[in-house]
């Protein structure tokens, strides 16, 4: 009896190390859950402004037309008000190589890009966005 009574007690001591360790995973693969939702324009004046912000990692963009170039170097959701009403050109200035409207770098990156219209024109050619 002694012996089956030292198996009981063990046993809620090893369930809940083994719960702990769910919610730490849990925890780790759900990025998003800790991180903030920023919204453009009305937080940051830019859409690379709310991505420099390393907490806003769902980024929501209210209608209009906005400047590329964009960088995208984290994990994060870009989410336009639809598409046809949320605009990303290339911006004013000529783009410099790669020759991207959107960047997305970091082999570990994960970015959502959804809900945008993405218009050129490029700089001609192939490459070029119409």
């Amino acid at each position: 009896m002694r012996f089956g009574h030292a198996i009981t007690s063990m046993k809620p001591r090893l369930v809940l190390l083994l719960s702990g360790s769910l919610i730490a995973l849990s925890l780790a693969a759900a990025p998003h859950a800790a991180g903030a939702t920023c919204t453009v324009p009305t937080q940051f004046a830019t859409i690379q402004l709310a991505i420099a912000d390393l907490t806003c990692t769902l980024i929501n963009v209210k209608p209009g037309t906005y400047d590329g170039p964009i960088t995208i170097d984290h994990t994060l959701t870009l989410h336009g008000a639809g598409l046809a009403s949320t605009f990303i050109t290339p911006g004013p200035a000529p783009l410099v190589a790669p020759k991207a409207i959107i960047r997305v770098t970091g082999a570990a990156t994960n970015a959502v890009i959804e809900n945008f219209t993405i218009t050129g024109p490029g700089d001609g050619g192939c490459d070029s966005l119409q």
